[in-house]
């Protein structure tokens, strides 16, 4: 049954579509690739790390109360938001870094 499916409908259409050349004007995401391609390379760059920093800002917005729910203590090394900070570092470096 799925095997008909397949290859009768809009399943030929699809993979038609999906395996063809990306550089073909006729592409169904070629409106996609022509505003990335404007996009200038040290924005594309910039954008992910934003994201990222934007991420471990927002992060410190969280509540305390919220933070330390059901934990025994509020020590400082139990503050989540401290180890999102230090689990986002790494990525921010590593991007940073490579690219």
């Amino acid at each position: 049954m799925i095997l008909s499916a397949l290859t009768t409908g809009l399943a030929p259409a699809v993979l038609l579509a999906a395996t063809s050349q990306p550089t073909d004007p006729q592409h169904w995401h070629a409106f996609i690739d022509a505003w990335f391609m404007a996009i200038p390379m040290s924005i594309a760059r910039l954008a992910p790390v934003a994201l990222l920093v934007t991420a471990g800002i927002g992060t410190l917005f969280v509540k305390r109360s919220f933070v330390y729910l059901g934990a025994p203590d509020q020590a400082w090394w139990r503050d989540l938001r401290l180890w999102s900070i230090f689990c986002l570092i790494p990525y921010v470096v590593i991007y940073v870094w490579f690219s």
